[in-house]
């Protein structure tokens, strides 16, 4: 399934988990270019994923935080309706937040191994 990011043109294969690899803010630029329901939900939790791995990896001391409070917490406030989004609460969202928790200690791991001086 393709999946074209209005703002650069660029189709993206959605099968092959191409958008997996995206940063959070070429994500967020393809949400904020497609406000359809179907795009925001194809799209959202390779961006919750995203966001998650790059703020562990820059800080891996908020993992706990993030995978215990924070994604759970975001998706319960919208479940409630104390928050309103672009999607829905749900489980595709709050599992990838926590792979994004993971993949983001395992980046800042791999850049403690190869120059211990510049990971802290």
């Amino acid at each position: 399934m393709g999946l074209l990011n209005y703002t650069t043109g660029q189709d993206y294969d959605t099968s092959s988990d191409q958008l997996a690899g995206l940063s959070w803010n070429q994500l967020l630029a393809m949400r904020n270019s497609n406000p359809e329901a179907q795009f925001q939900q194809l799209i959202a939790s390779y961006e919750h994923r995203a966001y998650a791995r790059e703020q562990v990896a820059a800080n891996p001391l908020m993992a706990p935080m993030y995978a215990g409070v924070l994604i759970p917490g975001y998706q319960a406030a919208k479940a409630s309706g104390l928050l309103s989004a672009r999607t829905p609460a749900s489980l595709d969202e709050l599992m990838a937040g926590q792979h994004g928790v993971a993949e983001g200690l395992a980046d800042w791991w791999r850049r403690l191994q190869a120059s211990p001086d510049t990971a802290r």
